[in-house]
């Protein structure tokens, strides 16, 4: 029987050396470059450009592992384009191309970076759904998702099928949170989303991850890998092996695995190159809220009282500048002297502590989730 393939290759650091062999390893175990791209292509190459975060952060995709990629890409004769829309509401986009060291390789390759924000969209219907996608997501030929294993606090992972989300325009991703606040519901948002865009192959930096209370703020692992594959929930149910999870822990999985769309069974998938043993990251955490997804998000609203992750501001990191206030999608937090959250509104999307630029906003969960995990 015919199995998926998902490649792994181990890369010990993020020397350009090192990343473009390691690159260059895990497109040969795929078959090479030419399988995904053919001359005078246009190629969106789709990083995790979350926030305006410097590599040595963990938080965004490194560049030097899109720079090995467009390199490939260039060598087959296509053309790279950099695209994402980082999360909320974005001042200056070129400040996070700078800060994320994206500038410097466009400008090192002579690539072309584009704000997903700022291209037009187009509306598509997914399951009784309008979604409006970046106009340039149908204007190249191939689409390389380049996300990284990261935990997330809203669902459990940020990984290949979470990373699409990125070609829904800033401030649109905020409605979405705001109709769709439980993890599962969210989570169905973004297999809608991922059906659009339907990358032609994902290439996950793992060379560092992150766990704990990610997507921002958790805690830095050495992992050292890259992995790919050409189904996002095959590269995703990987990952959860490889961190010591099951598929079941992940919503967007849990949902892909009923509804029967892409890979979701180990079984069902051939891991070429290491084999996952060997990639194993000991001692992985996922966020603590993650228990949430598992609650109905109807008992949730009846238990609403008793079950909660709410964010809390830290007065003596806050810097008061406000982002919070700017990207809540529900208006839920008010600048005084610092920002005050109104927990009636709040919907725990976690928006105001993913684009915190200080750090100053923290989790708390009520008595009774404290229990349950």
């Amino acid at each position: 029987m015919h199995r998926t393939k998902v490649a792994i290759v181990k890369c010990e650091g993020y020397g350009e050396r090192q990343v473009s062999s390691a690159v260059s390893g895990l497109f040969k175990l795929l078959g090479g470059i030419e399988r995904f791209v053919k001359q005078n292509d246009r190629v969106l190459l789709k990083p995790n450009l979350l926030t305006g975060k410097p590599p040595e952060a963990g938080v965004t995709t490194h560049p030097n592992v899109v720079a090995a990629i467009a390199n490939e890409v260039i060598g087959a004769g296509a053309t790279p384009i950099i695209g994402d829309s980082p999360g909320g509401i974005i001042r200056d986009v070129t400040a996070i191309w700078k800060i994320t060291g994206m500038e410097e390789i466009s400008r090192q390759l002579n690539i072309e970076l584009i704000n997903l924000d700022a291209q037009g969209v187009v509306e598509k219907d997914t399951n009784g759904r309008k979604y409006y996608v970046s106009k340039s997501v149908f204007e190249v030929d191939v689409i390389i998702n380049l996300p990284k294993i990261k935990t997330h606090e809203l669902t459990g992972l940020t990984g290949a099928v979470k990373n699409m989300f990125g070609i829904i325009p800033g401030f649109r991703k905020a409605e979405y949170h705001k109709i769709a606040p439980h993890p599962v519901l969210f989570s169905s948002i973004l297999l809608d989303i991922h059906a659009i865009a339907r990358p032609t192959l994902t290439i996950v930096d793992g060379i560092v991850s992150m766990d704990g209370s990610g997507p921002v703020d958790g805690r830095l692992r050495n992992s050292n890998i890259l992995l790919g594959g050409t189904d996002d929930f095959a590269v995703d149910t990987v990952i959860t092996k490889i961190i010591g999870c099951r598929v079941e822990d992940i919503p967007t999985l849990r949902l892909a695995k009923a509804q029967r769309k892409g890979v979701t069974s180990v079984d069902d998938i051939e891991v070429i190159g290491i084999p996952i043993e060997q990639a194993y990251i000991p001692d992985f955490k996922l966020p603590k809220r993650s228990i949430e997804s598992y609650v109905p998000s109807v008992i949730v609203r009846t238990l609403r009282g008793l079950i909660w992750v709410r964010p809390y501001i830290i007065e003596e990191k806050c810097k008061a500048c406000a982002t919070c206030v700017e990207n809540c999608p529900v208006n839920a937090i008010k600048m005084n002297k610092h920002p005050t959250v109104d927990y009636s509104k709040c919907i725990s999307c976690f928006c105001c502590r993913e684009l915190c630029p200080a750090g100053s906003i923290e989790l708390k969960r009520s008595p009774l989730l404290r229990i349950l995990r």
